[in-house]
């Protein structure tokens, strides 16, 4: 397939572009100190300081980049906005790595007890049989 010398030096001059696959603007942290598990948290309603009992602390802005065209740029604290439509910002924030494995391990534990009484036998009055997932 023969080419000309115009398409070649369009291709040679044309603007490098991300791809439209759908994952254009992901939001990345980088500079994040080992032993930390980091997640962002929409600032709405008692959000934040829920988790803050939980454990988790706001991370500075200072102390991390956020790689994502939505960053805000102003404040002590890591955020971005994560709703432009009504502004909605997104709070970076960590917990030691300790405390998020315990928090999982909790979590799992409370699954595997409703999966045990959804597929175990029924032994309450007046009821019978019991369900298998094979």
């Amino acid at each position: 397939m023969a080419t000309n010398r115009k398409e070649v030096q369009e291709k040679r001059t044309r603007k490098k572009r991300p791809p439209i696959n759908g994952r254009g603007d992901v939001l990345t942290l980088g500079g994040m100190e080992d032993g930390y598990m980091y997640r962002v948290f929409n600032d709405k309603g008692t959000r934040i300081a829920q988790h803050k009992e939980y454990g988790w602390e706001t991370v500075s802005s200072e102390d991390i980049t956020i790689g994502t065209r939505n960053a805000v740029t102003s404040g002590s604290v890591a955020s971005v906005t994560v709703d432009s439509s009504d502004g909605t910002q997104g709070l970076v924030m960590r917990i030691p790595i300790e405390w998020y494995e315990e928090d999982q391990r909790a979590k799992a534990k409370a699954i595997s007890k409703t999966e045990e009484s959804i597929s175990g036998e029924s032994d309450k009055d007046g009821n019978y049989g019991k369900v298998s997932i094979e």
